[in-house]
């Protein structure tokens, strides 16, 4: 990370380059922007548990087979960077070893609560929803590293989402729905949120967390 210069360390007064350099470090550091909210997949019990089988030379994942509604399970907690009110936007990294063509179809079934003793909205999970993504994967693609995410404005809403909410979320691949047309195996590989950031840090601890 690049340092900000002072007049202290210079030993005399900065130059309009020299300030200039200084907001651009701090805008980099603190401005708006995206971040990822990264959470490992977690294996379910039960009919719907994908089998964990090899996609590459000693590589091994949870393999979702074609017909099959197999699913995982991730739970994300929000991070103080969060930009409140926001969407955020699942996303499921994943592989092939097929060079056939076709669409998978993936769902992200999610609930989402504030932590108990934040008044400003909903404490108690409400029942889940689920989003879905038909995505396309092109012939000749054995072993690209896909990236399965929900289009712009089309997310979690970030109506009742705080800081240190919990969004519990079951990830599965609608195999058994006409939609979904590759006839083959897809192995997730992590899970993750994109969300937005508008701050480093919050003020406080505890709800409300020193935000206006």
């Amino acid at each position: 990370m690049a340092a900000l210069l002072t007049r202290a360390t210079k030993g005399s007064e900065l130059e309009w380059t020299e300030l200039d350099k200084n907001f651009t470090e701090t805008e980099r550091r603190t401005g708006a922007g995206w971040n990822d909210n990264v959470e490992q997949i977690r294996p379910i019990s039960g009919p719907d548990a994908p089998p964990v089988t090899e996609w590459a030379d000693g590589m091994s994942g949870y393999e979702f087979l074609t017909g099959q509604n197999y699913a995982c399970f991730a739970n994300f907690h929000m991070k103080h960077d969060y930009k409140v009110g926001s969407m955020q936007y699942p996303h499921l990294h994943f592989v092939t070893t097929s060079n056939l063509g076709g669409v998978v179809r993936i769902g992200f079934k999610y609930t989402q609560a504030r932590r108990c003793d934040d008044t400003s909205g909903v404490v108690v999970f409400p029942t889940p929803t689920t989003l879905y993504l038909n995505f396309t994967i092109p012939p000749s693609s054995a072993l690209t590293h896909w990236v399965a995410e929900m289009p712009e404005g089309f997310g979690i809403p970030g109506t009742n989402v705080n800081v240190d909410s919990v969004i519990p979320m079951r990830i599965f691949r609608d195999g058994t729905s006409p939609e979904d047309t590759f006839t083959q195996s897809i192995w997730a590989l992590t899970v993750d949120l994109h969300y937005e950031v508008d701050r480093a840090t919050t003020p406080s601890r505890t709800p409300p967390f020193g935000l206006p």
